[in-house]
């Protein structure tokens, strides 16, 4: 997380509303390059859209549609934010650029890269304020020419109503109360007793009197010893730096092989019968035999597909 580029989306962003929201939800998973791939649903719930976490309230195909169009419009909404802070050129997107190279390459989430920069008036400060903002209120604020004109002089008595002068004080109010005898003064809520002058029940120890714990007590005043945390030299030692990784380019990755065309017609015909290791209803696309171009096995039950045709009683 990258709290520099949190701090400039959100005070030198010309987006606004959702827009804003989104391009603060970019810069919370960006590194220190900027270069963050959250997803669009990710986004959506940053930005507050109606519909990202839509579920299925009964498991009917109607309810099951209903969620799924939800979420997609939430996505949608996310998606044309990302437009915008496009044209604003504040951000940078790159199709199928991001996660990691352990997912194939059509699989691969977006890479969004923050381009937004401090502008040149900026203080660079934990508030980012800017420095001809004061000037520019200071020069719109004319001063006030108070040199014409004959001053007033108001009359006693002139006005709503005269004022009574008030009787001479004494200057240095008088310190000395002095409090009789014998007297607890009363206050509410207070026992009488905290008043009394306290009676001298203890006894003070002299200057050289032995006041160190003795027994097993003694420990307890002795120093605590710190770690010795320094190297030989003399000099702390630091921490090593943290590795860093290469950026991922995937123009360098090589896609996989492909079966032959023999081969991948094989696979589409095993493909039409339900596999052992399938899930979800039997009329779902995941129930059945899933074998890709770039294989000639299915992934689910790895079972050639010759095989499934032999068992199926299918003549290759």
């Amino acid at each position: 997380m990258s709290f520099e580029h949190v701090a400039i989306a959100m005070n030198h962003s010309r987006a606004t509303g959702a827009a804003k929201l989104v391009l603060a939800g970019i810069a919370s998973h960006a590194n220190d390059e900027g270069e963050a791939f959250p997803g669009l649903l990710t986004l959506a719930r940053y930005a507050g859209f109606d519909g990202w976490d839509a579920v299925a309230a009964e498991d009917t195909s109607e309810a099951r549609a209903a969620a799924r169009t939800a979420r997609e419009s939430a996505a949608r909404s996310a998606r044309r934010a990302i437009r915008k802070l496009e044209e604003l050129g504040e951000i940078r997107t790159e199709t199928n650029a991001g996660g990691t190279r352990n997912r194939p390459d059509h699989m691969r989430p977006n890479l969004y890269t923050v381009t937004l920069a401090c502008p040149p008036d900026c203080d660079h400060s934990a508030q980012h304020r800017r420095r001809d903002a004061g000037k520019a209120i200071l020069e719109g604020i004319k001063p006030v020419d108070n040199s014409g004109g004959d001053p007033r002089t108001v009359e006693p008595g002139e006005g709503s109503g005269a004022r009574t002068p008030r009787a001479a004080e004494s200057p240095e109010p008088s310190t000395n109360h002095q409090t009789p005898q014998g007297h607890v003064p009363e206050t509410p809520g207070v026992d009488a007793s905290a008043h009394e002058t306290p009676s001298e029940e203890f006894e003070l120890l002299p200057p050289d009197a032995d006041t160190e714990p003795a027994g097993d007590e003694s420990h307890w005043n002795d120093q605590v010893k710190r770690p010795n945390l320094s190297a030989g030299d003399g000099k702390p030692q630091r921490p090593a730096p943290a590795p860093r990784f290469p950026k991922f380019k995937p123009e360098a990755r090589q896609r996989p092989a492909v079966v032959s065309p023999e081969q991948q017609r094989i696979n589409a015909e095993a493909e039409r019968y339900p596999c052992p290791a399938g899930f979800g209803p039997p009329t779902a696309r995941t129930a059945w035999h899933w074998c890709p171009i770039t294989s000639s096995t299915c992934v689910r039950c790895d079972s050639p597909a010759e095989a499934i045709l032999r068992a199926e009683g299918v003549e290759l």
